[in-house]
């Protein structure tokens, strides 16, 4: 692949991501189908959504920070990197080095003046926004071809005086190729990677479940074929884990399969959506879902023990275990629209 060609694909990337909410299906998680097109990749697909909570507030804080000097794209990327791999310091609800409820927001606003965008580059290419309430930091790069793309988003609570809810989404994607009808890369998500597996590991269903616990819930979302939409190439299937008393949300996302008269999906296909907030806030459940979710929703996700062989107990106990690659099963007829 010609550098120019990467180039572009990087910026098409990026663009994508400085899009509040963005996300490569092709229909909205509020719709009661769900289902994802490979591979076009446009932004006419993404849903944004906005909404509000109420939160206990604190008096603002009367201090000046340290400002820390703007760092490199290098130091830039290295520094991202470093806050998601292996960062045995940071353990949700900590994320990229920020905690909800105990970093303060005038240190979080030192904390995001260290970037700036970059979309100069041929390897990997960084971007900012900042829309006072919210915004982002957004990380792509290639890695034998492979595009690891990571965003973290952060939303401050109404009156803007504390972090009220950040989040992390993690996929792989492909170049296809240049799509003849605009011009634009035709990008494709990459399932089962291992490059992907490995920077992100700290977050995969097995580490989660190993570090934090037995979730307090765990909800499932299939997504059933759609006889409108013939030219749909994957359905996502969804496990979402909350620990509502820790104050982290995970959402696993990986393509629909079928054995039989089951869907499954397999531990080692997943990407990764990840909300954390502080859980004194006691944050409505819905609300969660909506601000951490990107495949499902609240509605019209189940139970786990309604839909499966499993107890929350037992599937804790089964896919805490990183010792080889395990599969969900859930019946079909559960999931079909009538």
């Amino acid at each position: 692949m010609c550098t120019t060609f990467r180039k572009i694909a990087l910026t098409f990337c990026l663009l994508i991501l400085l899009i509040d909410s963005c996300t490569f299906t092709s229909a909205s998680k509020d719709k009661e189908d769900i289902s994802s097109t490979e591979p076009q990749f446009t932004t006419a697909s993404l849903p944004s959504h906005v909404s509000e909570a109420t939160v206990t507030t604190s008096p603002t804080a009367v201090f000046t920070p340290t400002l820390q000097s703007t760092l490199s794209p290098e130091e830039m990327k290295a520094k991202i990197l470093g806050l998601f791999q292996h960062n045995t310091s940071c353990k949700l609800p900590c994320l990229w080095g920020i905690t909800p409820g105990q970093t303060d927001l005038l240190e979080f606003q030192d904390f995001l003046g260290q970037f700036h965008e970059d979309r100069t580059l041929e390897e990997y290419q960084i971007g900012v926004s900042d829309f006072g309430k919210y915004g982002s930091v957004s990380l792509v790069y290639i890695i034998k071809d492979v595009y690891i793309i990571t965003k973290f988003e952060y939303r401050k609570n109404e009156k803007k005086t504390q972090l009220e809810i950040l989040k992390m989404n993690a996929y792989a994607m492909e170049n296809l190729g240049i799509d003849p009808n605009n011009q634009l890369p035709i990008l494709a998500p990459v399932w089962g990677n291992n490059t992907f597996y490995e920077e992100f590991q700290d977050f995969m269903l097995s580490t989660i479940l190993s570090d934090y616990g037995k979730p307090d819930q765990v909800m499932l979302r299939v997504s059933p074929d759609d006889p409108d939409r013939p030219d749909l190439k994957w359905h996502p299937f969804t496990i979402v884990l909350v620990y509502l008393q820790k104050g982290i949300f995970v959402e696993y996302v990986a393509p629909r399969e079928k054995e039989g008269h089951n869907f499954f999906a397999c531990s080692n296909n997943f990407h990764v959506n990840i909300a954390v907030w502080d859980a004194k806030n006691n944050l409505p459940l819905d609300y969660i879902f909506e601000q951490g979710a990107v495949e499902t929703t609240l509605s019209n996700s189940r139970p786990i023990n309604d839909v499966t062989s499993y107890s929350i107990e037992e599937f804790h106990r089964n896919f805490s275990v990183s010792d080889k690659i395990k599969c969900i099963y859930t019946p079909a007829e559960y999931w079909i629209v009538p």
